[in-house]
């Protein structure tokens, strides 16, 4: 990677940029922000892109005066103007913004980021509008499969749909993805074409016997949409004589066998042993919550309850966000023990049919394809 910093003072000077590779610009007055992104941009592509930083606005009027040729440009509001899209050669514009839309403007060539976002959900949505992403993964060695767990902290949150929906977006990725309900009583194949249960008795006296290799034992039963997925139970686990543990030991063993890119595991609400070893065992963790004040209370006594809570592996998801509503992440902030990610607006509905949205079409949301680039990372 090429990268120059331009602060207050420099001045241009003729570069030698590689015109092979991708050139990113990020302006902000903040150096500190900015050198974020650098540190993020140089993990995940060292020496694919010339990178150049700008903090002092000088500068940047000064090489805007010449028509400029990049593939990305990162700006904050201060350093931001109409002409900079007429006279310029820029393919893609992300505007930092302290409002956190996360919405395309009215230009469909510029993007909003929420500048203080999670750095990796930053990184992803640049990577994944610009296609940064696929060119770094062209040259990169495949990543091992990863167990992706998704849990929240009190039922009615929507996590199921928005877990099917991430799982849909990967699979539009081209990533091969198998989806776990981990239900005591199952209920998920509501958003599913074909409903059927596994009927077959020897199968469940199987994954018994089995209890820790169980992937080899179900492999046989999983369907396809537009991921692969575990058929339901035909009963709960208990009237099947089975605990929960059976879901850790099929998510475990999938990862195993290196079929899957992702395994998604769809948690049901409770912190009993068997969640807790899921949450250990899991390469990520996607705790799913929405604006109300009883789930955002419930979310805070949950992390008290987690240790090891870090900005790499957990991230923090805003579901059926209502911007009309009040948003008690907002107005309870001085007492929150966590930073929300990203919020998905809500859709749960075709507001002209009242038809509930399908995963298929949510996975088309910009904030779903947003999750799924950073599980991506």
């Amino acid at each position: 990677m090429t990268a120059h910093i331009y602060e207050k003072g420099s001045q241009q000077k003729g570069m030698v940029i590689n015109m092979g590779k991708p050139r990113i610009i990020i302006a902000d007055t903040d150096l500190n922000y900015i050198t974020l992104l650098e540190l993020k941009f140089v993990e995940e592509l060292f020496d694919k892109v010339n990178l150049e930083m700008i903090t002092d606005k000088e500068y940047f009027d000064s090489l805007f005066q010449t028509p400029q040729k990049a593939d990305v440009m990162i700006v904050s509001d201060d350093f931001y103007r109409e002409t900079l899209i007429i006279h310029n050669d820029i393919e893609n514009i992300f505007l930092i913004t302290e409002n956190n839309t996360g919405q395309r403007t009215s230009d469909k060539n510029i993007i909003e980021i929420y500048k203080y976002s999670n750095v990796n959900m930053i990184y992803s949505q640049i990577a994944g509008a610009s296609g940064l992403g696929i060119k770094a993964s062209e040259n990169s060695a495949p990543k091992k499969s990863q167990i992706i767990l998704f849990f929240s902290a009190t039922g009615g949150v929507g996590k199921t749909l928005l877990s099917m929906s991430v799982a849909a977006a990967l699979a539009n990725q081209f990533r091969h993805v198998l989806y776990i309900n981990a239900g005591h009583l199952q209920t998920f194949q509501q958003h599913l074409q074909q409903q059927g249960t596994i009927i077959s008795i020897d199968t469940y006296a199987k994954l018994v016997a089995k209890d820790s290799n169980a992937y080899p034992v179900i492999k046989e039963y999983i369907r396809k949409e537009n991921f692969s997925y575990i058929p339901p139970f035909k009963a709960s686990l208990v009237a099947l004589g089975m605990s929960y543990k059976i879901y850790e030991s099929l998510a475990t063993s999938a990862k195993k066998t290196g079929e899957y890119d992702y395994i998604i595991v769809d948690a049901e609400t409770a912190l009993h042993e068997s969640n807790m070893n899921l949450l250990n065992t899991a390469d990520r963790v996607v705790f799913v919550m929405n604006q109300n004040e009883s789930s955002v209370v419930a979310a805070n006594m949950m992390v008290d309850n987690i240790n090891g809570l870090n900005s790499d592996k957990h991230i923090f998801i805003c579901n059926n966000f209502d911007k009309q509503k009040n948003n008690a992440i907002v107005t309870m902030n001085k007492g929150l023990k966590f930073s929300v990610d990203e919020y998905v607006n809500h859709v749960l509905e075709d507001t002209e049919t009242g038809r509930e949205v399908s995963y298929e079409e949510m996975a088309e949301n910009e904030s779903i394809k947003k999750i799924a680039m950073f599980l991506m990372t």
